[in-house]
Parts: C-alpha cells; structure tokens; sequence
C-alpha cells in the first residue's frame, strides 16, 4: 500500500514541471518508520534528485517548492505551548538540510500543509506559507480561530505573487 501504489496507479512522489516561467517542484515529506507511523522527513534518494533539479533549472529562474508537512512552522508553539518541541510527524525533521540546499537557487515560495494552520513565514528571502484546512480542526469548527478554508496563490510574469486565504464559509455543527 502507501507510496508504492500511490506511484503504480497515478504519478512519482516528487516530480516538477513550469508554470508561467515558474518553476514548481512537488516534495515527498513524508517518511514511514520501522512502526507502521510516519514523520516528516526528506529521503536521502529525494535530496540528490532535488538538488539535481535545482542546478538544471539554474539560480535565474523562479522556483516554488510543495510539500506537505512544513519546513518552517510555529504552529506547535500555539498548540503545545512557546518552550515545546515539535512531534516528529509535525515538522520535516531534515529541514534545515533541505532549507540549504533551496538558499542557493531563485526559491520564492514554500507552500505547506498538514498542520491546518494558516501562517506566511518570511526566513532569509524565502515565504514559507502553510494553508489552513477546508476542515478547520477536522470537522469541528475553526482551529486556533481560523475559519475553515484554503489558500489561493497568483504568480506573476515579474518573479512575483500574491495570496489571499478564503473562508470556505461553513459553519461546524457544535
């Protein structure tokens, strides 16, 4: 089950294509440990293919990476407490060697998930932004005061873009 049938029945775990003059790279953050549980965690097979694509595409053009557990969160800190440490399966547990490699190349924009948590961190040039949920705190209404919704991110011709979250506009019944 898992990836490999997710890769024999519809696409790779991680593949890029352009967009725009964008580039877009898809990350697979998401490891399954010895325990049949997962964290956050870019396989060493991944980071040689990333940083492959990466001298391919060049250090000009305008690059945007998706994954779904984030490289660069604070939702923990609004969770479990400011002194608190993320779970394992919260954070990509490699990030900081994933964050190096994205330092050298023309990436603008991080767009994560996993944590229904809206949040646009800004950290050395790049927007590490991680969507809310549609289903807020999983069907029970709003999570940490943030409506229900997804995000809508326009690029631009100029290595530019905009985002805006919309609330989905539904209502948890209490």
């Amino acid at each position: 089950y898992g990836k490999k049938m997710y890769e024999n029945r519809l696409a790779n775990r991680y593949y890029t294509f352009e967009h725009k003059g964008w580039q877009f790279i898809i990350l697979d953050g998401v490891e399954i440990t010895d325990e049949r549980r997962y964290r956050g965690f870019v396989d060493s097979v991944q980071m040689e293919w990333l940083k492959q694509q990466l001298q391919q595409i060049g250090k000009e053009k305008p690059v945007i990476i998706s994954i779904h557990i984030p490289l660069l969160s604070v939702e923990s800190h609004f969770a479990l407490g400011p002194t608190q440490a993320f779970k394992n399966n919260s954070i990509v547990n490699n990030a900081n060697e994933v964050i190096d490699v994205l330092n050298d190349y023309n990436v603008k924009l991080v767009l994560q998930g996993h944590t229904h948590f809206l949040e646009d961190i800004f950290y050395d040039g790049i927007h590490y932004i991680t969507g809310g949920a549609v289903s807020g705190a999983v069907w029970n209404g709003k999570r940490f005061e943030m409506e229900e919704g997804f995000l809508v991110v326009n690029i631009k011709d100029n290595q530019q873009f905009s985002w805006e979250y919309i609330d989905y506009g539904w209502e948890a019944n209490q």
